[in-house]
């Protein structure tokens, strides 16, 4: 069967995905493939009366429409199908192509759930046969995650319960600003494709209820030295845990003042109700055992990694390290030393055989103590 090109109507359901808008990316490409392999399989159609409209293939119809002309009678295939099958059909087409991005999941998805709670409502309103009132349900869970998976794997898996609740929850709280976006991921130019946020980077943004924290988290995101998906993943987790007990670091990172990345080696404290002064006991000794940590980083990286690293890459730590000399280290150190001035206790740097001395006041004969504290050196430890 044929029908010429200008007698299709849309899929009623193809108005609420993006008002009905095609991607001119997807009919060029359709249009690259109908020269080189020629015309494809039939399109589906159903009748309502009389007219004809499509279940799928929207932009493969546009695309021979600019090809041949409106004229152009294609092959067909007439369903005698439901409100179901004709939003199924729909939907199962735009969830599997290759290109299908985010932001395009998440629409359909959407008018899924919209419509199932539609039809629950109609449900409800009417009555049974013999007319009778029908038994109050609930319509909520109708537009459930699991209601959607189940509707739409009806003859097969077309997406997991884990992504519908994925999507779904970028459609409802991902910030609007940070959807359109993503969308360049797919659509944008070369460079804005790179400086986009990207799709898993949305899911993990999506998670916070504020969308301007959620803009802040994905310029943090963007600036961070942890740049591996999957540990951003693991930094955000981690943030959430901060920001209860440390606010004022959570706030920092907002603010472009502290790396992301910084919230991977700290830890929460394990018990909320132990005393100030065991609090910052335990944080100092934190701190130590992850500067540790740091030491034998840098050690790895100068000895096995920095011939193989980009010019990019190592501008970058050279920007960073001095920043955080100037701005990190130094203050913090100075602070320590202030303290222990306070004191009484003077510091003395010795270079040459790396110690650092001390001289504390004995408070019984008024004469000055020698305390010397010898820093290990990885040469020191050779020996």
């Amino acid at each position: 069967m044929k029908i010429e090109i200008n007698k299709l109507l849309p899929n009623p359901f193809k108005k609420e995905l993006g008002n009905g808008k095609l991607s001119e990316e997807t009919i060029n490409k359709i249009r690259s493939n109908i020269k080189e392999l020629g015309l494809m399989g039939a399109l589906p159609i159903f009748e309502r009366n009389g007219k004809y409209y499509l279940i799928s293939g929207h932009h493969r119809i546009e695309a021979l429409k600019r090809e041949f002309g409106k004229n152009f009678a294609v092959e067909v295939i007439l369903h005698d199908y439901n409100d179901d099958q004709i939003l199924r059909g729909m939907a199962i087409e735009n969830l599997t192509q290759k290109e299908s991005n985010l932001k395009d999941t998440a629409d359909n998805l959407a008018v899924i759930r919209k419509y199932l709670l539609s039809v629950a409502v109609q449900t409800q309103n009417s009555k049974r046969k013999d007319g009778q009132e029908k038994r109050p349900q609930n319509i909520e869970q109708s537009g459930s995650i699991r209601n959607i998976h189940s509707w739409l794997n009806k003859n097969g898996e077309v997406l997991s319960i884990g992504r519908i609740s994925e999507c779904l929850n970028v459609y409802d709280k991902l910030s609007p600003d940070l959807v359109e976006e993503v969308k360049k991921t797919q659509s944008g130019t070369v460079q804005e494709r790179e400086e986009a946020l990207q799709e898993t980077q949305a899911i993990y943004l999506s998670k916070f209820d504020d969308h301007e924290e959620q803009k802040d988290l994905a310029k943090a995101l963007k600036s961070t030295r942890a740049q591996r998906v999957r540990d951003q993943g693991k930094l955000i987790t981690k943030y959430k845990e901060v920001k209860k007990e440390s606010p004022e670091i959570a706030q920092e990172i907002r603010e472009g003042k502290r790396d992301l990345a910084d919230v991977g080696g700290m830890r929460t404290h394990p018990d909320m109700k132990k005393s100030t002064e065991e609090k910052a006991l335990w944080s100092s000794t934190e701190l130590i055992a992850k500067l540790g940590s740091i030491k034998n980083e840098m050690d790895l990286i100068k000895t096995d990694h920095l011939h193989i690293l980009s010019k990019k890459r190592l501008m970058f730590m050279v920007t960073y390290l001095r920043a955080w000399g100037s701005e990190v280290f130094q203050p913090f150190y100075k602070a320590i030393v202030d303290e222990l001035s306070k004191n009484h206790v003077k510091i003395q740097n010795n270079d040459d055989d790396n110690e650092i001395i001390m001289f504390e006041p004995a408070p019984a004969d008024n004469q000055t103590k020698k305390i010397t504290s010898k820093l290990q050196t990885q040469k020191g430890r050779e020996k």
